[in-house]
């Protein structure tokens, strides 16, 4: 699965998934470490978006 905005709302997305047994990577342009240190260990930070999308079945974006 791939969540696009690992803000609070993609972050709670990426961690659902994780728990159902989903492999999760993740892509935002936005993202600050202090963000990044609050994600679920489990999930991969991509640095481009089209990184994000190899290999995912669903995406899920959460992003103004």
């Amino acid at each position: 699965m791939s969540v696009i905005g690992l803000g609070a709302i993609g972050s709670m997305v990426a961690e659902q998934a994780i728990q159902l047994g989903m492999h999760v990577q993740g892509y935002d342009p936005g993202i600050t470490v202090e963000t990044a240190l609050r994600l679920p260990r489990d999930i991969h930070v991509c640095k481009k978006i089209d990184d994000s999308f190899k290999g995912s079945d669903y995406v899920s974006l959460q992003f103004l």
